[in-house]
């Protein structure tokens, strides 16, 4: 195959890759592909067209700096002063196709060098030096005119260059040239990308597309009647069509141009969305203030206003509406809710007079606590005025009688008595209706004028207890759950009965059993999540907002639209992953001492033929069937039924019918899937345009390795295989001796669907993996009881499958009562948990959840997956697992290689050996190059096979077939003999104990769970990482500007660096206060201050705590040893401050 072509002393040179062996005087032909030599002459051709379209719009300031012409494309680099406009690129693009249409002649004659350079217009690319003679390309006008200097020839109006390559005829066949991509590519450089032929056809047809859906959008919304009425709902499908639209343009191969103008079509319709949001707000505000100002008029005596309006989810509309009201009344407490349907959350603002605040009756941060407490908000604010967030909408009513409550409590206990207990207006209460109620501060109780009468006590005690009731008792919580667990434990006590008398798991009895035990235990988890109070809610959003803007991570490659599941790190996520991999190192490696490896990512084919991936590692997916976009066909399909279900208008029968669908869809087949979306009239979630039928898709990336692509290969899906076919080397290094483990660092890769959830789901990602080889017979661990005292939270299969919840359990108990399989498993589970928690995840949410029968594959003892509770819920971040020898039978049984180790035996013993022999030189003598493909057949016959051949060979000769090609075989070629031998060891193959790290997982678990909101402003936000991991230990911070601190910074910077401190400088202007949150929110733990005392002997600094805002002082000398003592843990911060004085503010100023 020719690679290349060059010109070497007049010779053609052709470079390329032969097969089979070439001799001087061979024949050979040269075979041209026309079809691919077509498309690459009309780019070559375009590209000079394109050269003179680019002057004739920039002038001859551009310059050629470089170019490629491909089938399919063209690359041109030139030099520029900026960019182009999508003005002056319309109007090269016009240029071009204008030359195109006219179907001009393509000229092309050798001429000297001398004479050639005299040719007006002439462009010589790169400055380079030339042969003599030189070829000339013009298109339009004939070289011998140019030579000639012929008057009607101007070279300066056509396009005249050097050039060796291949052109067309005419211009005419380029057929069309469209521009797709301008960019910079280096100072003063520009790069242009165009298509012609065919794939400007498909850019011109996809443009035009693009067209005809973006004039239909814009009238729809333009002629949408009634605008200005336009529902919240109509208007956010519109903002949802135009984001759709505008990723569909980044992500189109169409002219630049035209992606622009589109874009700028798009920008006018969202300003007429905004102006309608603008006016809708608008009407909200003076409906708002209108009500409020009628209550407040027909009761004027009120002392709280409260009320709920549907605002959306901004508080600054509810602070409008507050001010406007207050004009009308200044003594009023007044609190205003306003629910979003779409998000079901609702926030709420309150707003609590002066008078109010002094006489100590209510204060706004107090209500708006008592509020939200059962809402799952978020709030807080001041005496003033306070608001809350993120609330649960379902709570709404109950919220609302709450406020009210609350508020007539401080405000007028005695007529919220009234109110709440008597139906009917009381003459006994008439009295004090109007009382005013002391509050004593010093025994929180309200006092009275007068003493209570016995019904009145009675009566307020009612409504206390009542009001002030504290959350459900956790033997309340059981009481309410214990129906829901003896369902489960019903159904699964079935299950296992079924289990147990070894019924096929195929039979349709056995999966309606199991599908009724996902059922109710479905129904179980959704009553935990009622009844058990919740933990504190955390705003993905803002935490993601803040990951992205100080680029722990963010997309890849998202200057061109991005790529979903693939994610890059930028320096804080890398230093975090770094100190993370690096403490796995020390925890894992130099602990046990591991065998580190470092394995091919690419992996041939006959490799995850053997581990089961190429015919197991499958998605079911479906498409949309005219825009082609790919949806991972069960979890469109739980989504679709999940929002059936939140359905106002659904019938019992319907939710009762998907309630047992649902568990079903997991273990769903592609037939069964189709049947599914077909009953429930499924579409893209996107398009809602029609899917087509699931088809089985392999997650593995597939690629081809060699140039001959006869060897096919895939990106690794994991990096356990790596060492499972290193296991006889590894053996060989540890010198024959079991157990050993092996591990190893690296990316592995899988082709998902639709990755979603950040660094949950992705393409690309690291794993940490271990393969623990031991002797099957013998599981147990020298240094289990390390571990042994843990108490670790274990989700079991039995408490599955009876509906209890996770439990803490000490790992020995667990081990020896073989609720863990054995003592090595219970070992790395222990270690596990000692590292997940080192490195930041909180132990409360964290748990290791055993798998079920029907989750375990046939060949595993016993397998556990450490989950982290997130926002997404419970995440599985490391698996654990006992796979027995299946890993190591599979790679023998198809490399032919044997995998074993050996164990010695208590006394010899005589076994039967079978020996299989290949006699290379008989068969050489027959077979001259085929000999070594045809002996390593012959020994990796099966003993049976071998002793088949063997047999059939006394009968005369046997042909076999090697990929598809037969020989013969005699009896000289091959022996099989069976003879006896004394042993003093057996063999036996490994069993395999497995953890595997999703290091992506778990760093998004950590992220989530040491996520902090400052509680005086929620728009401090940072990390409380340990400083273990933290991406920097310390920063250090300057008190001010002055010159004098810069000594300081150098050489306290360098001690840090000696000492091996990761740390950061901070010499901005802003306050130090601002600096200190910037260093916050990177999880920056410590920060050195060097300030006006600094500068005093003996030379101290001040050390301040990231979590605690304490600091404390020390000199110059020692910040480097306490700082490393603190990093590596061996000392803790109350010792530090036990050990050193508290700094509370500096005696030294800048004056002095």
């Amino acid at each position: 195959m020719v690679r290349t072509v060059q010109v070497r002393g007049g010779f053609i040179l052709h470079v390329g890759v032969v097969e089979g062996t070439l001799s001087v005087n061979d024949k050979v032909r040269l075979t041209i592909d026309d079809f691919r030599r077509n498309l690459i002459m009309k780019n070559h051709t375009g590209t000079h067209i394109l050269n003179f379209g680019l002057r004739g719009t920039l002038g001859d300031t551009v310059d050629q700096r470089g170019s490629l012409v491909a089938p399919d494309r063209l690359r041109f680099d030139f030099s520029a002063k900026g960019a182009l406009t999508p003005d002056e690129l319309r109007k090269t693009e016009a240029i071009c196709n204008d030359i195109i249409d006219q179907s001009l002649q393509v000229y092309a004659k050798d001429a000297s060098l001398e004479e050639a350079k005299c040719i007006d217009g002439l462009r010589a690319v790169f400055d380079e030096t030339y042969p003599d003679p030189v070829r000339i390309v013009s298109i339009g006008v004939s070289i011998e005119d140019l030579l000639n200097k012929s008057p009607k020839c101007d070279g300066r109006l056509y396009s005249v260059e050097f050039c060796g390559g291949t052109h067309l005829k005419t211009s005419k066949h380029v057929d069309q040239l469209v521009i797709v991509t301008e960019e910079a590519i280096a100072k003063g450089i520009r790069r242009v990308v165009a298509v012609t032929g065919p794939e400007a056809e498909k850019c011109t047809k996809r443009a035009d597309q693009l067209e005809a859906s973006l004039q239909d959008l814009s009238r729809r919304l333009r002629d949408s009647s009634s605008l200005s009425t336009t529902s919240v709902s109509s208007r956010l499908t519109f903002n949802k069509e135009i984001f759709d639209f505008n990723e569909n343009i980044s992500h189109a191969n169409i002219s630049q141009w035209r992606r622009e103008a589109q874009r700028n079509q798009l920008k006018e319709l969202k300003s007429i969305l905004i102006e309608l949001d603008k006016a809708d707000v608008k009407n909200q505000i003076k409906h708002a203030v209108d009500a409020c100002r009628e209550i407040l008029t027909k009761y004027p005596d009120r002392k709280c206003l409260i009320a709920n309006f549907e605002m959306g989810n901004d508080t600054k509309n509810l602070s409008t509406v507050i001010n406007q009201v207050r004009t009308q009344a200044n003594d009023v407490a007044i609190m205003l809710f306003s629910v979003d349907h779409e998000t079901e959350k609702f926030v709420c603002l309150a707003n609590v007079a002066d008078a109010q605040i002094k006489e100590k009756q209510l204060k706004a941060n107090e209500w708006i606590q008592k509020v939200i407490a059962e809402a799952n908000g978020r709030g807080g604010g001041k005496d003033n005025q306070a608001q809350a967030t993120n609330c649960d909408a379902k709570q709404i009513d109950h919220c609302l009688k709450l406020a009210e409550e609350f508020a007539l409590l401080k405000l007028n206990p005695i007529r919220l008595l009234i109110n709440s207990f008597i139906k009917r207006p009381c003459t006994h209460f008439r009295s004090f209706i109007n009382s005013s109620c002391l509050f004593n501060k010093s025994t929180t109780r309200y006092q009275y004028r007068r003493e209570l009468t016995k019904r009145e006590a009675n009566l307020h005690k009612q409504f206390i207890q009542r009001h002030m009731a504290t959350p459900m008792s956790d033997e309340n919580v059981e009481k309410l759950l214990e129906p829901f667990r003896a369902a489960v434990k019903v159904q699964g006590d079935i299950v296992k009965q079924m289990k147990d008398n070894n019924v096929n798991k195929d039979d349709a009895e056995f999966k309606q059993a199991i599908n009724e035990l996902k059922i109710r235990k479905k129904k179980l988890e959704d009553q935990i999540a009622k009844a058990m109070p919740k933990e504190e809610s955390i705003d993905r959003l803002k935490m993601e907002d803040l990951l992205k803007r100080r680029f722990f991570y963010d997309q890849s490659f998202s200057i061109y639209g991005g790529v979903n599941g693939l994610y890059d790190y930028g320096p804080m996520g890398c230093a975090i992953k770094a100190n993370m991999l690096s403490e796995w190192r020390r925890h894992f490696i130099l602990e046990e001492q591991m065998l580190e490896v470092d394995c091919s990512m690419l992996t041939p084919e006959i490799v995850l033929k053997a581990s089961g991936h190429v015919d197991r590692f499958a998605d079911f997916m479906v498409k949309d069937v005219k825009t082609g976009e790919c949806f991972r066909a069960d979890h469109l399909i739980e989504a679709h039924l999940e929002r059936l279900l939140k359905a106002k208008d659904i019938t019992a029968e319907k939710k009762a019918e998907i309630e047992r669908l649902l568990p079903q869809v997991d273990n769903m087949k592609g037939p069964d899937m189709q049947q599914v979306i077909e009953q429930y009239k499924m579409k893209s979630p996107v398009t809602n345009n029609d899917l087509s039928e699931p088809v089985a898709f392999n997650l593995m990336f597939a690629t081809l390795i060699g140039p001959t692509g006869q060897l096919k290969g895939y990106l690794r899906p994991e990096t356990a295989q790596g060492m499972f076919v290193n296991f006889k080397r590894l053996l060989e290094f540890n010198q024959g001796r079991l157990p050993f483990a092996a591990a190893q660092i690296g990316n592995s890769f899988r082709n998902e669907i639709s990755p979603r959830s950040g660094l949950i789901r992705v393409r690309e990602f690291t794993m940490a993996e271990i393969e623990h080889f031991v002797d099957p017979t013998d599981k147990s661990h020298p240094k289990f009881e390390t571990v042994a005292n843990l108490q670790v939270q274990l989700y079991t299969a039995t408490n599955q499958m009876s509906g209890e919840s996770a439990r803490l359990v000490r790992l020995g108990d667990a081990v020896s009562s073989k609720l863990i399989n054995n003592e090595t498993l219970g070992y790395f589970i222990g270690r596990i948990y000692l590292f997940m928690t080192k490195v930041g995840i909180d132990k409360t949410r964290l748990r290791f959840r055993q798998h079920m029968g029907n989750e375990m594959a046939h060949y595993a003892c016993d397998c556990w997956d450490a989950e982290c509770k997130t926002s997404y819920g419970w995440v599985e971040c490391v698996g654990c697992a006992d796979r027995s020898c299946y890993d190591l039978t599979q790679h023998s049984k198809f490399s032919g290689e044997r995998l074993v180790a050996e164990r010695a035996l208590p006394e010899q013993k005589k076994i039967q050996v079978n020996e299989v022999l290949a006699h290379a030189n008989v068969i050489g003598k027959s077979y001259g190059k085929d000999t070594n493909q045809i002996t390593q057949h012959l020994q990796k016959l099966s003993h049976e096979d071998a002793k088949v051949l063997h047999d059939k060979l006394d009968q005369g000769d046997v042909p076999i077939i090697i990929d598809g090609k037969e020989y013969a075989i005699t009896r000289k070629m091959f022996t099989f003999r069976t003879s006896e031998k004394t042993v003093q060891v057996e063999e036996f193959v490994p069993s395999v104990i497995e953890p595997s790290f999703g290091i992506g997982r778990i760093m998004y678990s950590m992220w989530e769970h040491n996520f902090r909101v400052r509680p005086e402003s929620e728009q401090r936000t940072y990390f409380t990482l340990p400083p273990l991991i933290a991406p920097y230990k310390c920063v250090i911070l300057p008190l001010s500007g002055n010159e004098e601190f810069k000594p300081f910074v150098k050489d306290i910077s360098a001690l840090l660096t000696q000492g091996g401190i990761s740390h950061k400088i901070d010499t901005s202007s802003g306050s130090i206060g601002r600096r200190y949150s910037r260093s916050d929110e990177i999880a920056v733990p410590f920060a050195i201050t060097i300030d006006f005392d600094t500068l005093k002997e003996p030379f101290t600094v001040t050390l301040r705590d990231r979590d605690t805002f304490k600091q404390i002082r020390a000199k110059i000398d020692e910040i480097t040893s306490i700082l490393q003592g603190l990093s590596s843990g061996t000392i803790t911060w109350g010792e530090i401050c036990s050990h050193y004085p508290a700094f509370v503010e500096q005696q030294s100023t800048n004056a002095q």
